[in-house]
């Protein structure tokens, strides 16, 4: 979310969209009405359980993003709002500069897919928000309700995801109402480092409060990798639960981590941390001034 999360790889993808705006990338999201399963929790060596899984991914990802510090005073700077119809040249410019450079994967993030009428069809969906410095958008993040998820084809594939010795675990998740975060992204400029953790925070709590249990995201590994989603996901307590082949027209053939955040990786009071606990209330302090800032 850096450069742009893609999820952003929460990347994401050119698909068809007829019921539903098709998620471009697995990058993203998911909700919580009923108990996550309990053998979620062992899908990593990590933790014991998915609500603390901060530091779970199975590939390496920066961990010292989780603890940057958050700004107090939030009274000038950065702001983050609903997006609007009129923002979505905006979007698409934010696109065309994280395009995705194959001999350069370690400058960070990047977007795939999505067509000016599918973000068209985000924005009306109303859970796309967008951080602006001076009245210019600088990032965005866009989600799928479950509703959304469950009519788009990426549900139509979501067999095809590798989830290993765990393959029981899609069952159970499909129980569950769940929320998908297409894209997150953020242009990779001075200052905007932690407005990139508060803007997918707050793309996530936004879906937790609809009612969602957890949250269902992608980020590109292969063949160039995503580097700029993976910190913010981290930050976020993102879980790696898998892999999925996927095609991209104009890239070819992909390969994106699968993630999960439960909605406990939020609560301040599920944490065993005390440091990732008050963390995450001056993440929530800071998106809540973020958003309410004249």
């Amino acid at each position: 979310m850096t450069q742009a999360p893609a999820p952003s790889d929460m990347s994401h993808a050119a698909r068809p969209v007829t019921q539903a705006p098709a998620p471009s990338d697995i990058s993203h999201a998911a909700c919580p009405v009923t108990p996550a399963p309990s053998d979620i929790s062992h899908v990593t060596p990590a933790p014991s359980d998915i609500s603390h899984a901060a530091a779970a991914a199975q590939s390496p990802v920066p961990a010292d993003i989780s603890y940057e510090p958050v700004p107090t005073d939030m009274s000038a700077g950065p702001r983050l709002r609903p997006a609007l119809a009129a923002d979505l040249p905006a979007l698409l410019a934010i696109k065309r500069r994280l395009h995705l450079e194959a001999a350069a994967p370690a400058r960070g993030g990047f977007l795939l897919g999505a067509s000016p009428e599918q973000y068209a069809r985000l924005i009306a969906g109303g859970r796309t928000h967008v951080l602006t410095r001076d009245g210019v958008v600088v990032g965005f993040s866009a989600a799928l309700a479950d509703a959304e998820l469950r009519a788009s084809e990426l549900w139509q594939r979501r067999a095809q995801i590798d989830l290993g010795p765990q393959r029981a675990l899609l069952a159970e998740l499909e129980r569950l109402p769940l929320a998908y975060l297409d894209q997150l992204a953020v242009l990779p400029e001075p200052g905007l480092g932690i407005f990139g953790v508060l803007l997918a925070y707050h793309a996530l709590a936004s879906l937790f409060a609809e009612g969602c249990a957890l949250v269902v995201t992608t980020v590109v590994a292969e063949p160039v990798r995503n580097l700029a989603s993976r910190p913010l996901l981290a930050a976020v307590g993102a879980l790696q639960v898998g892999r999925i082949a996927e095609r991209y027209e104009g890239v070819g053939a992909i390969t994106s981590d699968v993630f999960v955040v439960p909605r406990g990786a939020l609560d301040p009071e599920s944490q065993d941390d005390p440091r990732r606990s008050a963390h995450l209330r001056r993440l929530a302090a800071a998106s809540h001034d973020l958003v309410h800032r004249p």
